[in-house]
């Protein structure tokens, strides 16, 4: 089962593995956890097309949770098709259904980027503190996001208010500061 392929992708074989994963999910066509990995396959390969017809068989199994890990599999497809409305369409409603939960959180960030629209990734970013102000990864990427726009005292800001509730990470804020050290920004490294 998953175990062999797992063990397969350690030793390097990734086409044995993903021969076995197949084989795997015909033998299993009900069980999204499966199915799900053979769509990651797909992603990473950029097969778009064999990634959505997975997702739309998962969404046939007709759980709300398998629902959800389509919509995330067909979010992921359409970004990597540069398709970024029916991407964030799809990866909206599995926010919605799991506004505090990080990947899809994440996934609506990324496809904002790709698209070119950091301002609307903020903006998401924003809305998700304002419902959470101890969302720790929506403070991190925000963070993030404004340091690559070139406000550093924003970006401090919310890395200051990440590292508050993660101070384990205080690493990230050292790391950003650091970098508006470098491109002179003394003042606005927040350090």
């Amino acid at each position: 089962g998953m175990k062999y392929i797992e063990f397969l992708q350690r030793r390097g074989l990734a086409s044995q593995a993903e021969n076995a994963l197949v084989e795997l999910a015909n033998h299993n066509p009900n069980n999204a956890a499966v199915l799900g990995s053979l769509a990651k396959l797909k992603l990473a390969h950029q097969d778009w097309a064999g990634a959505h017809a997975i997702a739309e068989q998962i969404k046939r199994l007709g759980d709300k949770r398998d629902s959800e890990l389509a919509n995330q599999i067909q979010g992921a497809a359409f970004s990597g098709e540069k398709k970024y409305s029916e991407s964030l369409a799809a990866l909206e409603s599995v926010y919605e259904a799991a506004p505090n939960a990080a990947q899809p959180m994440v996934a609506i960030v990324a496809t904002y980027l790709n698209s070119k629209q950091p301002e609307k990734a903020e903006a998401f970013l924003q809305n998700a503190i304002k419902a959470n102000p101890n969302n720790a990864e929506a403070l991190r990427h925000k963070g993030s996001i404004l340091f690559a726009l070139v406000r550093f005292t924003d970006g401090s800001a919310a890395l200051k208010r990440y590292c508050l509730i993660r101070p384990d990470r205080t690493d990230l804020l050292m790391n950003f500061a650091a970098a508006a050290l470098q491109n002179g920004q003394k003042a606005q490294a927040g350090a």
